[in-house]
């Protein structure tokens, strides 16, 4: 009967020290189809799958301060180009210029084919917010309220 009490006590630090060993990651099995190698072995793996650099740039445009590269630069017909119109929109990292107003980006999103920018506009003593959206196209720079299509000016006005 000594000889039972006895090992109770020390059966119990036993089990938890034998529970505690088959938890460890170093002596577990894999499970079914896990790499045994563990988690960096699995890590490299989905690198390996992941698309590369190359092929994400293909497919969107880079984004600078949350705007498509693309869409950067002035656009208008000829005469806006030269300054001679109304016409004349510019697009920088930091803001959105119209012909009599500018619009100081405070965000700037893409949705789809769209980017929605938040304007802290000013222009002729007035300061208001504002929300655009527009979308480069094949023929040009498409904003949303209007529809109307600016063509890219041409380099020496860029």
């Amino acid at each position: 009967m000594m000889i039972t009490r006895m090992a109770t006590p020390l059966a119990l630090p036993l089990c938890v020290g034998l529970f505690l060993s088959a938890c460890s990651p170093d002596t577990a099995e894999p499970a079914s189809g896990e790499n045994s190698a563990g988690p960096l072995a699995q890590q490299s793996v989905s690198n390996e799958t992941a698309p590369t650099a190359d092929a994400a740039s293909s497919a969107e445009p880079a984004l600078i301060n949350g705007i498509p590269e693309t869409m950067l630069g002035v656009w208008g017909d000829e005469l806006s180009c030269q300054g001679l119109s109304d016409g004349r929109l510019e697009i920088t990292p930091q803001r959105v210029e119209f012909h009599e107003s500018v619009g100081e980006i405070q965000v700037a999103s893409t949705q789809g084919e769209w980017t929605e920018f938040a304007l802290a506009m000013s222009g002729e003593g007035e300061t208001w917010e504002s929300t655009e959206r527009f979308r480069v196209t094949d023929e040009g720079i498409e904003r949303e309220t209007g529809g109307t299509v600016r063509p890219r000016c041409a380099e020496e006005y860029q």
